[in-house]
C-alpha cells in the first residue's frame, strides 16, 4: 500500500497558507520537502507519495516543478495546481496540517537562497544523494529512510 499524498495537493495546501502573498517555486518545493522530512520523523510515514529527487539546486518533487515552472511569475505563485480542471486536494490529518503549518511559519520569510542552503547541508539527505548519483542523473531519488533519519536527528538536537 502506498502512503502519502500527491505532492501537488501538498503544494496547493502551502498556496492556501500563503495567499494572498503567494510563494516562489523554490519555496513551494522546499517547504514540501521539509514538511515531508518532519512527517517521516514524527509519524514514521511519508507526507508525499512520491520520492524527492536530487537536482542541482536541492531536493525537488518533479510534479511540483513541472506544474508551476511555466507560471507567469515563479516568484509569486498564488494559483493552485490542477489537472483537467480539477484542483489537486487531499484529506490531510490534523498532525500533517500542523507539520505543514509549522514549516510554513518557520520558513515563509526566508529567501529562496536561504532555504536552498538549509536543504544543501553537508552530509544531509540531498548532499548524500547528490554525491552518490544525483549530479550524474537528473532523476536520482532521495530515499525516505535517509530523510527520516536526518530529520529525527535534527529534532533531537533541537530538543536537547
Amino acid at each position: 500500500m502506498k502512503y502519502g499524498h500527491n505532492p501537488l495537493a501538498i503544494a496547493n495546501h502551502f498556496i492556501d497558507l500563503s495567499n494572498p502573498e503567494g510563494l516562489s517555486l523554490v519555496q513551494l518545493i522546499k517547504l514540501t520537502y521539509i514538511s515531508h522530512g518532519f512527517t517521516l520523523a514524527i509519524l514514521e510515514k511519508p507526507l508525499s507519495n512520491e520520492l524527492a529527487e536530487a537536482w542541482k539546486y536541492g531536493p525537488v518533487f518533479p510534479a511540483i516543478y513541472h506544474a508551476f515552472k511555466s507560471s507567469k511569475d515563479i516568484y509569486k505563485i498564488t494559483h493552485k495546481a490542477k489537472a483537467f480542471g480539477t484542483i489537486f486536494e487531499s484529506n490531510f490529518n490534523d498532525i500533517e496540517k500542523g507539520i505543514m503549518k509549522t514549516a510554513f511559519e518557520a520558513y515563509k520569510n526566508h529567501s529562496a537562497s536561504q532555504i536552498i542552503s538549509f536543504t544543501h547541508e553537508k552530509d544531509g539527505p540531498w548532499d548524500k544523494a547528490w554525491r552518490e548519483g544525483g549530479k550524474h542523473s537528473k532523476n536520482y531519488k532521495i530515499q525516505d529512510d535517509i530523510i527520516k533519519k536526518y530529520y529525527k536527528i535534527r529534532m533531537e538536537k533541537a530538543n536537547s
